[in-house]
C-alpha cells in the first residue's frame, strides 16, 4: 500500500465515523419523536435492531474502523490521532447545515483552535 493510499483511506475513516453520528443522531430523533418509546424500552430497541438506517450507520463505524486499521500500516499514530481529532469539528459544522443545530461563535472558535492545534500536531509527526 502506498502512503496516498493510506491518506485516502485515513480521510474515509474520518468521513465514514462523522457520518455515522449525524445518521444516528437523525434517526435516534425520528424514533424518539414517534411512539416507539411509549410502550417500553424493550420495544424501542427491538425498532432500533430493525431499523435499515441505524444499520447503516452501524456499518459506516465499521467501515471508518477497518479503513483506520489499514491506514495505520503507513501512517504514524504520531500523525493520525492529532488529525483525528478533527471529527468532533467535522460532526459539528455537518450538524449544522444537515441537523439545523446551532454553532454559535463560542463554537467556532473552538472548532478553529482545534484544526489549528490538529494540523499543527500532526504537521510535526511528519
Amino acid at each position: 500500500m502506498t502512503k496516498l493510499t493510506a491518506l485516502f483511506l485515513f480521510a474515509v475513516s474520518l468521513i465514514s465515523v462523522a457520518a455515522s453520528q449525524l445518521l444516528f443522531k437523525t434517526r435516534m430523533m425520528q424514533i424518539g419523536e414517534s411512539s416507539a418509546w411509549e410502550g417500553s424500552i424493550l420495544a424501542g430497541i427491538s425498532r432500533l435492531l430493525v431499523d435499515p438506517l441505524i444499520w447503516m450507520a452501524g456499518l459506516m463505524v465499521v467501515i471508518g474502523a477497518v479503513c483506520w486499521y489499514s491506514a495505520m500500516v503507513k501512517l504514524p499514530i504520531s500523525f493520525m490521532l492529532p488529525i483525528a481529532s478533527l471529527i468532533a469539528p467535522m460532526t459539528a459544522v455537518g450538524a449544522y447545515f444537515l441537523l439545523g443545530e446551532s454553532l454559535p461563535l463560542e463554537k467556532l472558535a473552538a472548532i478553529a483552535w482545534i484544526a489549528i492545534g490538529a494540523v499543527w500536531l500532526g504537521s510535526l509527526s511528519s
